[in-house]
C-alpha cells in the first residue's frame, strides 16, 4: 500500500490558523482560566513524510520554508461549501475568479498568494498539479473541482517552490491533499444561507434621494446545500480504493437585496467634502439621444418623457446595479477515485480519475443600444412632431437628411443579460512507484486532463439588427418600416420604437411601444465553445548518497504539454453583441516544456541541514529557463529552530498570456479631458489626442466605463523572480510553539499589461510617446467609449514585459493547548503582516506603494491589508467542541481620486459540534453580529464593495451532518 507522503510532520508547528503570540497573552487574561499542567503523550513512531515545497522524503525533515496548514476539521467548522471559502479567510491568500464575480466572471474560482497573482501561484492535488483553468480565464487552476468532503488537508508554501514545481509556482504552492486511504462509509450533508438587516441609514438616504427602490429591511437568501457520498475500502493485503461523488447547489443573491449595492454609487465616496450619490449608466430604458458634440447647429441631450413621445432634457442614469448577481448561481457535481494496489514486492501500480460538471450563471442588467448608431433619419414616421422639431428642423434639416444623434436605449422589456457557463473537466493520474534492490525508490507517472467551457451569453442585442431596426421609413400607405425591408437587404427586420416612452410595457402596436415581435428580432444568443487540456510524463528517482553523509537525493525529469483552443459563432467574432463591448476571436495554441530537476538534503551535522534544488527547462517556443535555490535549516536547541532560503525563479508566460486574442473590453475609472470642465489642461490633454476643438465638450461615460484593447503576446519573454525567506520556530513551552517567517520577492520583468489609467495619467504627466500612445480616440469628439466595432476608440493594455513587482512581510504562526477545568482549550494563530508591496507598471515611471492602499481602476487595484489575523479558539466539552473565531482586516486608504478609504474591519464566527453515535453535527454562525460591509464605489469589483473580501452578505448560518462508519 502506498505511504502517506502528503502530511506534515511537527503538526504542532502548523497544523491550523494561527494569531499573534501577544493576542494569545491578551485572550489567556481576558479568558482568566487555570492552567493545569498536561501529561507529555507517548512517542509515536515516526513516519516518512514529503512536505509540500520539497520532494525530499526523510523521517527528520522538517521544512527549510514556512507552511500554513488547515485541516478537516477547520472546514467543518466553517461549515464552508467551497474550498474558496476557507481559503479566503486565509491572510495569506487572496482571491482571484470567484462566485461573487458578475460582469466578467468566467465562473471558475482562483486563487493568489501574497496577491501576486493566480498565475503565479501553483496548485496541486496530493502532491501532482491540477488541471489548467478555463478558456475565458487565466491558466491557474480552477478549484470548484476540489470535493470540499474529501479533503483532509491543505499545505500552503508561501517562500516560492519554482525549482520543485515549475515555473508558475513563483509566489508558491498549495497542495489539496485529498483522503486517497479512506476505508469505511461517509455520507454528509451541509446547508448555509445568509441572513442580514439593512440598516445602512447613509446608503437608505441616497436611494431615497434618487428615487430608487430600496432593499428590504431584512433578508435571507443564497441557500448553499452540498450532499456528499464517500466509501473506501482495502483491496485484500495489497491495497485500496476511495470513490465519492458530491453534489453541491448554490442560490442566486442579487445585488437588490442589499442597502450597500442597492444602487451604483458615483465615483466620490462618503465625504463630505467630496459628496457621491446613485449614479449609473447613461444607457437608460427611456432612452437617451445626444448629439455628443455633434449639432450642426446647436448640441442636445434629450431623453422621452413619462407616458409620452416628446422629448424632455435628460433626468440622469439608469440604476444597473440591482440587476446584477452579488452571488451567482451554481450546480456541482464531482466524482472520482483512487487506488493503489501492490503489483509485486516493492513495486504498487496507483491510479486516480476525477470528473467535474459544473454550470453557472452570471447576470448583468439588460441589454441595449449603447450608442451603436450615430444618426437618425429625419422621415422616421415613429417621432413626434416636437422631437421632429428639436434634433431635425431646428438644426436646419430636412426629413431628406438624418440628424447625427447617438441613442442609448436600454432593454428594459427583454430582460437581464445572463452568461450560461458550464464546464466538464476531467483529470486521471497513473503511475508505478515502489524500491529498487539499492534502497533508492522510483516514482514513474502519466496524468492527463482536460476541461471543456461551453458557454451561451443570452439576452444580448444584435448591433447590426438595431440599426437596421432604428432606419426606419414610411412604406406607401405611411406605415412604419424598416429601410432594410423596402431595399431588400433584411425583409425580417421590424421598426424599433424608442420614441415613446409607456413605462416599457410590451404592445401590440409599433406606434405604441415596442412590440414583441421587435424583442425577438433584436435579442441574439451568442455560443463559444472550447478546451484547455494539459498532459504530463513524470519520472522521479530519490534515495540517499553515504558518501555525502547520507545526503537525500532527487532527481527527476518531467515533460509536459498545454494547449488551449477557443471556438465562438459568429456573432462573438464579429463583435455582434450590443453587450460585449467588441469581437472575440477564436484562439488557439500549445507549447511544451522538457525539464530536469533535482533536489539534495545534506545533513552538515546533527544541528544544521542545507537543501539545494534546481530545474533546467526547455520550451517549444525556444525559450530556455533555469531556476535554483539554496536553503538551510540550523537547530540552536531543543526549543529555536532557524531556517531560511533563497531562490531564483523563472517564470515563462503561460498559453494565455501567449496565444489570448487581442479583444476589446471595458475598464473601470475616469476621462481627465472629458466633461465641460476637464480636470487636466488643454496642453494634457492634447497629449491624449484631444483636439482644441474637442477640449471641453468631450462626452464622458455616466458609467465610468470606457474601451480597452487586451490579450496576449507570443514575444512576452519569461519573468525573473528573486525570492529570500528565513525565520525561527520557537517552542516557548510544551505547549506553546510560534513561528515567525520573513518573506521578500522581488520580479522584473512581470508579465502583465500597462493599465489603461497608467497610460492615461502617465501620459497627462510626462507626454512620454509609448504611454500616449496607447489612447486612441474618437476622430471627432475625442471620446474613448462609444462604440464597440473594430473603429472603436480605445485604450492598449496588451501582455508585455515593461514592469516590476516586489512584496515582503512576515508570516506568524502559533498554536497553543491546555487543560481546563472545562475541558482541553487550545488557540490558534495565524497573521500575516504586509511590510511592502510596490508595482512599477513601466520601469522609469515610478512605483506604486501599494501597502495598506486599495486603487480602483489603477495600478494598485484591490486592498492590499498591512495586518490580517484569523485567531480560533477550541474549547474541547463533554457536550462536544465550541469554537470562536475572529477574524480582522487592517484599515485601507484610497490611493484613487475619489477618496474612499475602508475601515478596519473585525468579523467574530462560532461554531459547535457534536457526536451522536456514528453521526456528528456541526453548527455555526460566522459574522455573528452582522457586521455590515465597507461601503465605496462603482471603482469597487461587485456591488459597490469587495465581497470576495468582506463578508458583504451578513451572517452566514451553517448545518453540517455527517454519517460515518
Amino acid at each position: 500500500m502506498r505511504k502517506n507522503l502528503y502530511n506534515l510532520q511537527g503538526k504542532c508547528m502548523f497544523n491550523f490558523k494561527n494569531y499573534l503570540f501577544a493576542v494569545l497573552v491578551l485572550t489567556f487574561g481576558i479568558f482568566n482560566i487555570n492552567v493545569v499542567a498536561q501529561d507529555s503523550s507517548a512517542d509515536e513512531d515516526v513516519e516518512e513524510v514529503v512536505i509540500t515545497g520539497t520532494r525530499l522524503s526523510d523521517p527528520n525533515l522538517s521544512s527549510v520554508s514556512g507552511v500554513v496548514a488547515v485541516d478537516a476539521g477547520d472546514i467543518a467548522e466553517r461549515g464552508v461549501v467551497a474550498v474558496e471559502e476557507l481559503l479566503a479567510d486565509l491572510p495569506q491568500i487572496s482571491l482571484g475568479q470567484n462566485i461573487t464575480d458578475s460582469n466578467g466572471a468566467n465562473g471558475s474560482s482562483t486563487i493568489s498568494l501574497r496577491g501576486i497573482g493566480s498565475d503565479r501561484t501553483l496548485t496541486l492535488i496530493n502532491g501532482k498539479r491540477m488541471a489548467p483553468g478555463t478558456i475565458n480565464g487565466g491558466s491557474a487552476a480552477n478549484i470548484n473541482n476540489i470535493p470540499v468532503a474529501l479533503v483532509s488537508e491543505v499545505q500552503i508554501v508561501t517562500g516560492g517552490a519554482s525549482s520543485v514545481y515549475g515555473s508558475d509556482a513563483i509566489g508558491g504552492v498549495v497542495n489539496f491533499i485529498l483522503d486517497d486511504g479512506f476505508q469505511g462509509f461517509k455520507a454528509s450533508y451541509t446547508h448555509s444561507y445568509y441572513n442580514h438587516k439593512n440598516e445602512d441609514s447613509d446608503m437608505r438616504a441616497l436611494v431615497e434621494a434618487a428615487g430608487y427602490p430600496q432593499a428590504p429591511d431584512t433578508v435571507n437568501v443564497g441557500d448553499n446545500k452540498v450532499w456528499a457520498v464517500m466509501f473506501g475500502a482495502t483491496l485484500g493485503d495489497s491495497g485500496n480504493v476511495t470513490a465519492y461523488l458530491q453534489k453541491r447547489e448554490r442560490d442566486a443573491i442579487l445585488q437588490s437585496k442589499y442597502d450597500v449595492s442597492a444602487c451604483a454609487l458615483w465615483d466620490g465616496g462618503p465625504q463630505a467634502a467630496n459628496p457621491y450619490g446613485c449614479g449609473g449608466s447613461g444607457t437608460v430604458p427611456w432612452g437617451r439621444f445626444a448629439s455628443f458634440g455633434g449639432g450642426p447647429i446647436t448640441d442636445w441631450n434629450y431623453s422621452v418623457a413619462p407616458g409620452t413621445n416628446e422629448f424632455e432634457d435628460y433626468p440622469g442614469p439608469f440604476n444597473y446595479g440591482p440587476f446584477n448577481y452579488f452571488q451567482r448561481p451554481t450546480e456541482t457535481l464531482s466524482g472520482g477515485f483512487f487506488a493503489d494496489y501492490e503489483i509485486a514486492d516493492n513495486m504498487s501500480f496507483y491510479a486516480s480519475a476525477q470528473f467535474m460538471d459544473d454550470r453557472t450563471v452570471s447576470q448583468i442588467a439588460p441589454s441595449g443600444a449603447f450608442f451603436v448608431t450615430s444618426s437618425i433619419p429625419c422621415a422616421n414616421p415613429l417621432m413626434s412632431a416636437q422631437q421632429f422639431k428639436l434634433i431635425c428642423t431646428d438644426q436646419g434639416l430636412t426629413a431628406a437628411d438624418s440628424t447625427p444623434s447617438y441613442i442609448g436605449r436600454r432593454n428594459l422589456e427583454g430582460g437581464g443579460r445572463q452568461q450560461d457557463i458550464r464546464h466538464n473537466s476531467y483529470r486521471y493520474v497513473m503511475g508505478v512507484e515502489g524500491e529498487l534492490s539499492s534502497g533508492w525508490t522510483y516514482d514513474v507517472s502519466y496524468s492527463n486532463s482536460e476541461t471543456a467551457v461551453a458557454s451561451t451569453y443570452m439576452n444580448d442585442l444584435s448591433i447590426t439588427r438595431i440599426k437596421r431596426a432604428l432606419d426606419v421609413v414610411a412604406d406607401a400607405d405611411g406605415n412604419p418600416v424598416c429601410q432594410s425591408v423596402v431595399d431588400g437587404s433584411d425583409p425580417l427586420c421590424l421598426p424599433w420604437n424608442v420614441f415613446v416612452n409607456n413605462g416599457n410595457q410590451i404592445v401590440d402596436n409599433e406606434a405604441d411601444g415596442v412590440t414583441q415581435g421587435v424583442l425577438d428580432y433584436l435579442i441574439v444568443d451568442l455560443y463559444a465553445r472550447g478546451e484547455v487540456y494539459e498532459e504530463i510524463w513524470q519520472a522521479v528517482l530519490s534515495g540517499e548518497i553515504d558518501a555525502l553523509n547520507g545526503a537525500n537525493v532527487v532527481v527527476g525529469v518531467e515533460k509536459r504539454t498545454t494547449g488551449m483552443d477557443n471556438r465562438p459563432d459568429n456573432g462573438f467574432l464579429t463583435g455582434d453583441g450590443a453587450g460585449q463591448g467588441g469581437p472575440t476571436k477564436a484562439l488557439g495554441g500549445e507549447y511544451s516544456v522538457d525539464e530536469v530537476f533535482f533536489e539534495m538534503g545534506i545533513p552538515v551535522s546533527d544541528q544544521l541541514s542545507v537543501d539545494l534544488g534546481a530545474r533546467i527547462s526547455d520550451y517549444s517556443t525556444g525559450q530556455d529557463t533555469d531556476t535554483w535555490k539554496v536553503g538551510a535549516k540550523y537547530v540552536v536547541n531543543d526549543k529555536i529552530t532557524v531556517r531560511g532560503t533563497t531562490q531564483y525563479a523563472v517564470r515563462h508566460g503561460n498559453v494565455f498570456e501567449l496565444y489570448g486574442d487581442q479583444f476589446l473590453g471595458l475598464w473601470s475609472g475616469s476621462d481627465p479631458c472629458a466633461g465641460s470642465s476637464p480636470s487636466a489642461s488643454a496642453a494634457e490633454c492634447a497629449l491624449t489626442g484631444v483636439t482644441s476643438a474637442q477640449y471641453g465638450s468631450v462626452p464622458d461615460s455616466p458609467a465610468g466605463q470606457y474601451n480597452a484593447i487586451y490579450g496576449g503576446n507570443p514575444n512576452v519573454n519569461p519573468e525573473e523572480a528573486d525570492t529570500l525567506s528565513f525565520g525561527v520556530v520557537i517552542v516557548l513551552t510544551d505547549n506553546l510553539t510560534v513561528s515567525v517567517d520573513y518573506s521578500d520577492i522581488s520580479i522584473e520583468g512581470a508579465i502583465g499589461s500597462v493599465s489603461p489609467a497608467f497610460s492615461m495619467d502617465n501620459c497627462i504627466a510626462t507626454g512620454s510617446p509609448l504611454l500616449c500612445a496607447n489612447i486612441n480616440r474618437n476622430s471627432v469628439n475625442g471620446n474613448i467609449w462609444i462604440g464597440s466595432g473594430a473603429d472603436a476608440p480605445n485604450v492598449v493594455s496588451t501582455t508585455l514585459n515593461l514592469g516590476e513587482l516586489s512584496t515582503s512581510g512576515y508570516d506568524i504562526v502559533a498554536d497553543y493547548s491546555m487543560d481546563t477545568a472545562m475541558g482541553p482549550l487550545s488557540i490558534k494563530s495565524n497573521i500575516a503582516i504586509t511590510d511592502t508591496f510596490d508595482i512599477t507598471e513601466v520601469v522609469g515611471f515610478g512605483t506604486a506603494e501599494c501597502a495598506g492602499y486599495w486603487d480602483g481602476g489603477g495600478t494598485c487595484g484591490g486592498p492590499t491589508f498591512e495586518l490580517q489575523t484569523v485567531t480560533s479558539a477550541t474549547l474541547s466539552l463533554d457536550q462536544g467542541d465550541l469554537v470562536v473565531t475572529h477574524r480582522y482586516l487592517d484599515e485601507i486608504t484610497d490611493l484613487g481620486p475619489f477618496d474612499s478609504p475602508i475601515d478596519a474591519q473585525n468579523y467574530f464566527d462560532a461554531a459547535f459540534s457534536t457526536s451522536f453515535g456514528d453521526v456528528t453535527v456541526y453548527v455555526g454562525v460566522n459574522n455573528v453580529f452582522d457586521a455590515e460591509a465597507p461601503v465605496l464605489d462603482d471603482l469597487a469589483p461587485n456591488g459597490n464593495t469587495f465581497p470576495s473580501i468582506y463578508d458583504a452578505f451578513g451572517r452566514y448560518i451553517f448545518t453540517n451532518l455527517t454519517y460515518q462508519f
